[in-house]
């Protein structure tokens, strides 16, 4: 520590007075700079809990962090970076006859070890969101690992998985999977359209064609794969209001007495024009879910009662978020709020909150620029605290957002960010249940 080192002169002057060509090492805690610099510290709390490996080891609902997988964990990899500072000082000092001072952190380290994650917050300006994965690409089943028949785990890292498909299939004896069309691209990997599964049950195959939720919705591009799933398709669930385009002619290309189209908008009496993002609306789902029953119990008659039971539980499920809508449109009904693009805000309207600036937020989702005027007003709704809290879509980028988003915590606005589509690693209902526990959290009920 500086003081430390102070006090015993053993600073780096005091050192070369003896010896000027020495190779001078700070080994801390915190660095040499900053107001932890004379703080002591163990590889626990700086290295891991500060550096962010714990957090990012943490998920979303632990009750608790996760501790190192090993003693001296951070000691160890910082007494490497050390090693190899000096490694490269001495040569230095071999080429240039200049002596260095290497400056080595548990902080700096930790850091280092965690820097993806550290430069992606950097460039988010915040935490990044936090999302319960399944596997450790989304959308890639074979990355992450699985537990084997002893009782162990197995490690898979294939990142590029329609190229290995088959020969792991093989590997595992599963050959009837090497070569089916539902693997065979990223797309048809990505399954997570569970309203249908849910309702399905297990004899029916779901195929999700925007399942990756790094993917921006609006940049999307029809691959063969994607083609030949709505070609082969008994029933195939599309938007209607604008989000999926691209469907109708797949469905005309591809036309089939045997096929049946559900058009969730006209279910709900959505029309062109109308915000597309209509799944965060409460009823959505159930009217999807009842007209999806209905097609299955038509499509396989056999299974109709089964059809009829899981649309009854799938009913029941959404009870606890109805629940929760209504206690905050109790606590929240007229709470004015800002939106960077209309997302959300259909639960929002279904909280009873007030959401400004509309305009501004059509033009970002439709990748134009916003005019002036909306913009001064939607900078002046956080600066003046006319907004009690922004939300903003963390799957889409857009400069003027990010803007938005960093005046908001400059003016001490909660932010709060909200996926487009569903995350993996969570159903339907776990997933609009987590975004309403975060309205919660962004504004907590005022104590008398």
């Amino acid at each position: 520590m500086p003081s430390s080192r102070t006090k015993l002169s053993i600073d780096v002057d005091d050192v070369r007075r003896v010896n000027p060509d020495i190779i001078y090492v700070v080994g801390n805690g915190f660095g040499s700079d900053g107001p932890d610099r004379d703080a002591g510290a163990y590889d626990a709390t700086a290295f891991w809990a500060r550096g962010g490996s714990a957090d990012g080891l943490t998920s979303p609902d632990a009750a608790h962090t996760p501790f190192m997988p090993a003693g001296a964990y951070g000691d160890n990899i910082g007494g490497i970076t050390i090693a190899g500072g000096v490694a490269a000082a001495l040569y230095g000092r071999q080429a240039t006859g200049e002596p260095s001072v290497l400056d080595v952190s548990l902080l700096a380290v930790g850091a280092w070890a965690t820097q993806f994650s550290v430069n992606m917050a950097m460039l988010m300006d915040g935490p990044l969101p936090k999302i319960e994965r399944r596997t450790q690409a989304p959308g890639n089943p074979l990355t992450g690992a699985y537990r084997t028949s002893d009782g162990r785990f197995v490690q898979l890292s294939m990142l590029q998985p329609t190229r290995y498909w088959p020969e792991f299939c093989r590997l595992m004896g599963l050959h009837d999977l090497a070569d089916d069309p539902r693997f065979i691209s990223i797309d048809a990997m990505a399954e997570h359209s569970d309203i249908a599964q849910q309702i399905g049950g297990p004899g029916v195959k779901v195929t999700s064609i925007l399942g990756n939720p790094d993917q921006d919705p609006h940049l999307f591009e029809v691959s063969p794969s994607v083609a030949r799933a709505v070609s082969t398709a008994r029933i195939v669930i599309c938007n209607g209001i604008g989000y999926d385009p691209w469907i109708e002619k797949l469905l005309s290309g591809a036309a089939s007495s045997d096929r049946t189209a559900i058009v969730v908008a006209d279910l709900v009496g959505r029309k062109p024009g109308d915000n597309p993002h209509i799944w965060y609306a409460p009823d959505t789902m159930l009217a999807l879910a009842a007209r999806l029953a209905d097609d299955l119990g038509i499509a396989d008659p056999a299974h109709q009662a089964d059809h009829r039971q899981r649309l009854a539980q799938f009913r029941q499920s959404l009870q606890p978020i109805q629940a929760k809508i209504a206690a905050l449109r109790a606590r929240l009904a007229g709470t004015p709020v800002a939106a960077t693009e209309p997302v959300f805000d259909y639960l929002l309207e279904a909280i009873g909150m007030q959401v400004r600036s509309r305009r501004f937020q059509l033009a970002v989702m439709n990748n134009t620029e916003p005019g002036a005027s909306d913009v001064a007003t939607f900078e002046n709704d956080l600066k003046n605290h006319r907004v009690r809290m922004l939300v903003y879509n963390s799957q889409a980028s857009d400069p003027m957002a990010e803007h938005m988003v960093k005046l908001a915590r400059a003016s001490n606005i909660p932010v709060l960010a909200v996926t487009e589509t569903e995350p993996p690693g969570k159903d339907y209902q776990a997933w609009l249940l987590s975004e309403l526990d975060a309205i919660d959290r962004a504004l907590p009920e005022q104590q008398p």
